[in-house]
């Protein structure tokens, strides 16, 4: 079995395909730095449907009835992104979600980042934010809070789960 990746080697990996993805696919490089700035998942980038509200500082997502609220600071993402939310821009639409997948997969190429559970592709950004969070000194109540996790074992699953190059 290989030997699990550090948190350091998981932030290298991340940076890694922001990069790839800046000279392979530009197009998708809002939502790919989006993904890497907030920890959301790849759906929550494409579905405006789950913007419940954007205040100046702010907007408001509830991605799905199983989560809370997450609250986003438009501090964390870039201005490209933030045209996507008012809507005065569309890099990509909700049905492109599996071509975003795709995406995710090819900039790992060669590699495999991949846990004892599944295969990582662009959910790799969101372990890495979670654990930068509790690197930060942030509890893991405060986490669950910041991802709108309902249950506090998703924050342990998301700090335990070992990551694999592969």
């Amino acid at each position: 079995m290989s030997v699990p990746l550090t948190n350091a080697e998981i932030e290298t990996r991340c940076s890694d395909m922001l990069i790839k993805a800046e000279s392979i696919y530009p197009y998708y490089l809002p939502y790919l730095e989006y993904l890497y700035s907030t920890g959301s998942r790849p759906v929550e980038s494409l579905r405006s449907d789950y913007v419940v509200s954007v205040t100046s500082d702010s907007y408001i997502v509830q991605p799905d009835k199983k989560n809370n609220l997450r609250i986003i600071l438009f501090s964390n993402i870039n201005n490209t992104y933030k045209s996507f939310l008012d809507g005065s821009m569309v890099y990509i639409r909700p049905n492109q979600y599996q071509k975003l997948n795709v995406v995710g997969q090819s900039l790992q190429a060669p590699s495999n980042y991949r846990s004892e559970i599944r295969d990582f592709g662009l959910y790799l950004f969101r372990y890495n934010y979670v654990r930068k969070l509790h690197d930060s000194g942030m509890s893991i109540e405060d986490i669950q809070i910041e991802m709108g996790w309902k249950n506090i074992l998703m924050v342990t699953r998301y700090l335990t789960t070992n990551v694999y190059d592969q």
